[in-house]
């Protein structure tokens, strides 16, 4: 087994060879109807009474920017099977080349070639954590968002391809993850069955020969209820403010915790970087102005509008990592006034011996104190009832009865003073 393995170092390399081997399998004319009918994992491995093989259950979480509409299972209906649902259904794709009903060759079947099998299982409650059941003796697993780009590169579906590195899924040796997360590794006795592989938002690569995008990650520990960490229990991560969810990626290296700031003049934005040791320059301190704590922590307050950056260094030996956060001051919004519009209404009777002779109009609405264009809208209308600017026209020969209307009268505001909206209802009767 551990003949078989290798470093996450060395990944990459393999994964560009082996995206190559997959796209050589794949039809020129690529098509996202190809994908969605693909054949789920679930109703492949271990569905022959006679081809019986142990299998191991992984879940991935997939980045909201493997979504695209070439991998969205629209017509797919989960609870029948069939392609005839009501569409919004997302769907992942798993691939392994090696093992028991391997994609690449299975039953010399090649239509279960690149990008695999079709995965619509998620866990409860929880759309982007997808779930397959593959043989514990299968090759690197590969995940991607089960779009079959082709070979056409003019075409938009071909970088709409998206797959995670090439995974191995038996254990982890020391200081074999990539990052540190596991100094100890991972048994083999433990291995990675219900474990998320959840990929690293920082580092993903495009392949220099098929200019498709490729993500690193690492496997984790699921908690339920969508939550996952490096720690063994979520008593221990909650311990070690290492509970994550919706796609977080633990911290590594020097970072901050945020690269965009943008503040009003007077205003301020904490950033932290997770290394108290750094440093924070601000390149036009004439924009923004900096405040540095005991933590680590800096404040950044708007001076002026207008954009800058603020660096944070780390000197590790004599070898500096910088990271830089872009700083945006807009100009300080004018808090505006309410509207001191008032609106009254009136309402009338008049006798239908008048309106048979010819209509009758009056000031219905009256407006006071409007800033800003004032707009009339009728939004209940009524069809003996015309209404123009607050007047209201009742029609010759209208009878006996009640007749009501609602006008929303608005006033637009302006620099000083915001917009505001009244609604009336305007009672009109007719009687002998």
């Amino acid at each position: 087994m551990k003949a078989l393995k290798k470093t996450l170092s060395l990944v990459l390399a393999v994964c560009i060879v082996a995206s190559m081997a997959c796209v050589a399998a794949v039809s020129v004319s690529a098509n996202a109807g190809d994908a969605q009918h693909r054949p789920l994992v679930t109703d492949i491995v271990n569905s022959e009474p006679d081809n019986q093989v142990d299998t191991e259950t992984y879940l991935f979480y997939v980045p909201d920017a493997w979504k695209n509409e070439y991998n969205d299972y629209y017509n797919y209906n989960p609870s029948t099977k069939t392609f005839d649902g009501e569409g919004g259904n997302f769907a992942a794709g798993i691939y392994w080349w090696d093992g028991p009903y391997n994609c690449k060759d299975y039953q010399g079947d090649l239509t279960n070639a690149w990008p695999g099998y079709a995965v619509t299982e998620t866990v409860e409650g929880q759309p982007n954590i997808f779930k397959a059941d593959v043989p514990k003796t299968a090759g690197k697993i590969v995940w991607n968002n089960l779009v079959d780009g082709g070979m056409d590169k003019t075409l938009p579906i071909y970088t709409a391809a998206i797959q995670s590195m090439d995974i191995q899924h038996e254990y982890y040796d020391k200081d074999e993850d990539g990052y540190g997360f596991y100094p100890d590794g991972i048994p083999e006795e433990e291995g990675f069955n219900g474990k998320i592989f959840v990929c690293n938002p920082k580092a993903t690569e495009e392949n220099p020969l098929t200019h498709k995008f490729t993500y690193k990650g690492v496997w984790m520990y699921y908690y339920g209820n969508g939550e996952y960490g490096i720690y063994k229990t979520r008593d221990e991560a909650a311990a070690n403010d290492g509970v994550l969810k919706n796609g977080e990626f633990p911290a590594y290296g020097f970072d901050v915790d945020i690269k965009d700031v943008e503040v009003e003049v007077g205003a301020t934005e904490k950033v932290t970087p997770n290394n108290a040791d750094a440093k924070a320059t601000v390149a036009d301190p004439s924009i923004a102005s900096i405040e540095t704590a005991a933590d680590g922590s800096v404040t950044i307050k708007g001076v002026k509008a207008g954009k800058t950056t603020v660096t944070f260094s780390l000197d590790k030996n004599g070898e500096v990592e910088t990271v830089n956060v872009a700083v945006v001051v807009k100009a300080k919004a004018v808090v505006k006034k309410a509207n001191p519009m008032t609106v009254k209404s009136t309402n009338k009777t008049f006798s239908a011996k008048k309106l048979k002779k010819k209509a009758q109009s009056y000031k219905a609405i009256k407006v006071s104190k409007a800033q800003g264009t004032v707009k009339y809208t009728v939004t209940k209308k009524n069809s003996k009832i015309k209404f123009s600017k607050g007047k209201v026209t009742v029609k010759k020969k209208t009878k006996k009865g009640t007749y009501k209307i609602k006008v929303k009268v608005t006033a637009a505001g302006n620099a000083k003073y915001k917009s505001k909206s009244v609604t009336k209802t305007i009672t009109i009767k007719v009687k002998k």
